[in-house]
């Protein structure tokens, strides 16, 4: 479960620190503001995507078949 407060730590980090960026470059367009809003989220989108909880090691099985 560890891994799943990672990842939630790295997405809201991600978020804040390209909107305070965005906001801290003067974005006012509306083209301006869509670029940010995919930036600011597809990478967290396709991290949340493409990753995987790794798989129970041998001994952990073991360890709850034997519980």
């Amino acid at each position: 479960m560890q891994t799943e407060y990672v990842k939630a730590t790295l997405i809201g980090l991600w978020i804040l620190v390209v909107g305070t960026v965005g906001v801290g470059l003067g974005v006012t367009s509306i083209a301006g503001w869509a670029a940010l809003a995919v930036l600011l989220l597809v990478p967290p989108t396709a991290m949340l995507r493409f990753s995987s909880v790794p798989l129970p090691s041998m001994s952990e099985s073991i360890g709850k078949v034997l519980r």
